[in-house]
C-alpha cells in the first residue's frame, strides 16, 4: 500500500526543492511556430482523445449488453488493449500540455483564441462518449431533487433505468450541496429525455468555460492565461464533455476574486455560496481572501463568516440527509485511513499558509485535489482543478496549473489501466508542471507586455 504514495512523495520532494530553491533552471524548449499551428495540434490531438474515449467505452470486456443502448457510452474498468489506449491518452494529453507552454509564451491573436475556443466546445458537446458516469447522476438527480441524499432504493424506469444497471443496484448516494440541486434542475428541466439532459448539461459546461474567461478577465489576469484557458482541451474534456460540476464552484470563487478588493462582503459572500455547491469549496476559497490586506482582522472575519454561513445554510437546506450524504461519502472513499491523512494536512496546510498571506508553493497544486476524500490511488482527475483558488493570485502557480492540466488529467483516467502511469507519469507530470512556469517567469519578467 506504500507504493501508493509514490505520486505524493514525489510532490514532498518537490516542496523540499521549492522552498530551498533547488531545483534547476534550465528552460523546456519550444519550437518558434505559428500559433495557428500550435492550436491546430491541439485540436487534433484532442479529437484523437476523443476517438479513444470512444473505442474504450465500446470495448469493454465483457460488454454488457445494457451498455450498448447506452445514450452516451461510458468508460468501463476493463478495456481491450487498455495499456494502448491509456498510452496514446496520455501522449496527446503530454501533447497538448507542451502545445499550451508554447502558446503561454507567445503572442496569440484574439482570432486564434476564438476559433479554437468554438472549436473545443462543438467536439466537447458532441463528444462521442463519456470517461466518467457522473453526467448520469446529475441527470437523475435534475429529477430525485435532493431525494439523492438519501439514494432511495426505488428502482428506476425508462431511459433512467440504466443507472440502476450501472451500480447493480437502485439508488446512488449523492454529497452535493443544497444550491447544486437547484441549478442542475434548471439546466436539465426542458429535454425530457436522458440524452437531452446530458447535451444541456454539455452546453451548460460550455457556457460556464465561456463565464470563466469573463470572469478571469475581469480579475485582470494577463491574455496568456486566458489563451490557456479557452484553448485548453483538458477543461474542456473534464467540463464540458464531461460535465462535471466542479466548474461552477470555480467560477463562483473567480468571481469572488474579481471583486473581493472592492467589496469584501460581496467576495466572501461568493465563496460561501460556492461551498453550496459543493462544500469544499469553502474551504479551497479562503486563499482568495488573503488579497485583504493589512486588514488581517477582515480576512480572518471573513473566512469563518464564510464557513459559519455553508454551514447554517446546508443544515437549513439539507438537515440530516444532507449530513449522511457527507458521512456515507467520507466512509466509503476511505477518506479516514492512515494512508489519506499526511496528504490531506498537507493540503489543508498549505490553503491555511496561503490564506494567511504566505507562501504558495506550485508543488500544492498537486496536493490540493486529495481534499477531495478519495483513498488512494482513486484521484479523479477533474478535482485538480480545486487548486485553482489556491493559485489564483500567484500567476506562477496558477501558470503551472494550467499548463500541465491536460498531461496531469490524462494520466488519472482512472477507467484506464494506468498502473504504469500511476507510478511514472503522475510524478513526471509534477516534474514538468514545476519548471514549467520557471520558465514563463523568466521568460516574461522584463514585462508583461511580451504575452499581450
Amino acid at each position: 500500500m506504500l507504493l501508493l504514495l509514490i505520486p505524493y512523495a514525489a510532490v514532498l520532494i518537490l516542496a523540499i526543492f521549492e522552498l530551498s530553491g533547488a531545483l534547476s533552471n534550465r528552460a523546456i524548449r519550444t519550437p518558434s511556430c505559428s500559433a495557428w499551428f500550435w492550436m491546430f495540434a491541439i485540436v487534433v490531438s484532442y479529437g484523437i482523445q476523443l476517438l479513444l474515449m470512444r473505442y474504450a467505452a465500446t470495448h469493454a470486456t465483457p460488454l454488457k449488453p445494457w451498455r450498448l443502448s447506452m445514450p452516451v457510452p461510458a468508460l468501463h474498468i476493463v478495456v481491450w488493449h487498455g495499456k494502448l489506449v491509456s498510452a496514446a491518452f496520455l501522449v496527446a494529453g503530454g501533447a497538448q500540455s507542451y502545445a499550451l507552454l508554447a502558446l503561454y509564451r507567445s503572442r496569440v491573436s484574439r482570432t486564434i483564441v476564438a476559433a479554437g475556443f468554438a472549436i473545443l466546445v462543438v467536439m466537447s458537446v458532441l463528444a462521442p462518449a463519456l470517461a466518467s458516469f457522473d453526467s448520469y447522476l446529475y441527470a437523475w438527480a435534475s429529477v430525485a431533487g435532493t431525494r439523492a441524499w438519501l439514494a432511495a432504493p426505488v428502482p428506476l424506469s425508462g431511459d433512467f433505468h440504466v443507472i440502476d444497471l450501472w451500480f447493480g443496484k437502485p439508488g446512488a448516494f449523492l454529497a452535493y450541496g443544497p444550491l447544486w440541486f437547484v441549478i442542475v434542475h434548471l439546466v436539465c428541466a426542458l429535454p425530457a429525455t436522458l440524452l437531452g439532459k446530458i447535451l444541456a448539461l454539455r452546453v451548460f459546461g460550455a457556457l460556464l468555460m465561456a463565464s470563466l474567461l469573463i470572469a478571469m478577465r475581469a480579475l485582470g489576469l494577463p491574455r496568456r492565461f486566458l489563451t490557456v484557458t479557452a484553448l485548453n482541451p483538458g477543461l474542456m474534456f473534464q467540463f464540458v464533455a464531461n460535465a462535471h460540476n466542479d466548474l461552477i464552484a470555480i467560477l463562483i470563487v473567480t468571481l469572488a476574486a474579481a471583486v473581493i478588493r472592492r467589496s469584501p462582503t460581496a467576495g466572501v459572500g461568493l465563496i460561501a455560496v460556492a461551498g453550496l455547491v459543493k462544500i469544499p469549496f469553502v474551504l479551497l476559497g479562503l486563499p482568495v481572501l488573503a488579497v485583504l490586506r493589512p486588514a488581517a482582522r477582515t480576512r480572518y472575519v471573513g473566512g469563518v463568516a464564510a464557513i459559519v454561513a455553508v454551514l447554517v445554510v446546508s443544515w437549513l437546506g439539507g438537515g440530516s440527509a444532507y449530513w449522511q450524504a457527507l458521512t456515507y461519502h467520507a466512509t466509503v472513499s476511505r477518506a479516514q485511513t492512515m494512508l489519506h491523512v499526511l496528504p490531506v494536512f498537507l493540503a489543508i496546510a498549505a490553503i491555511a499558509v496561503a490564506f494567511a498571506g504566505g507562501r504558495r508553493l506550485i508543488s500544492a497544486n498537486w496536493l490540493i485535489p486529495a481534499i477531495g476524500g478519495f483513498g488512494l490511488p482513486v484521484i479523479f482527475p477533474w478535482y485538480l482543478i480545486w487548486a485553482l483558488p489556491y493559485g489564483i493570485a500567484r500567476h506562477r502557480v496558477l501558470g503551472a496549473l494550467l499548463v500541465a492540466f491536460p498531461f496531469a488529467t490524462a494520466a488519472l483516467v482512472q477507467e484506464l489501466p494506468l498502473e504504469w502511469a500511476f507510478f511514472f507519469a503522475i510524478p513526471l507530470a509534477v516534474v514538468v508542471a514545476y519548471r514549467t512556469p520557471a520558465r514563463l517567469v523568466q521568460a516574461f519578467s522584463r514585462g508583461e507586455s511580451a504575452s499581450g
